[in-house]
């Protein structure tokens, strides 16, 4: 079985390897218009790098940036039960096929802290 921390260190170390890439989603609302692009980025995409991340418009970085920070809580307090084989290949890096496609199906964790505009 995957381990709930497993997945938080992939997740929280690429994203702090992106530094200041990301938009801190504190800063600003998020915007819902960039919603369904962003998740069709992750959805499509057979991986995802600090490079793909940069060519993304602002408001899709703040979605990442608080994609993983929902997870990170709830992987911190609580336990999701991930598929075998979610994280092959993905790393501090790059995020590979089967985590960007969990991440697009299953989208928010908790839809009601999303701050919107």
């Amino acid at each position: 079985m995957m381990e709930n921390m497993d997945v938080a260190e992939v997740l929280l170390s690429f994203k702090m390897n992106l530094g200041s890439l990301l938009v801190r989603a504190d800063r600003e609302c998020l915007d819902p218009e960039y919603e369904e692009p962003f998740f069709e980025a992750l959805m499509d995409a057979e991986c995802l790098t600090a490079l793909d991340v940069e060519l993304w418009p602002k408001p899709m970085r703040a979605l990442l940036d608080h994609l993983v920070f929902q997870y990170i809580g709830v992987l911190t307090h609580h336990g999701i039960d991930f598929p075998e084989g979610l994280l092959e290949g993905s790393s501090e890096e790059v995020w590979q096929r089967p985590l960007l496609e969990y991440l697009a199906r299953h989208r928010w964790l908790v839809p009601s802290e999303v701050p919107w505009k």
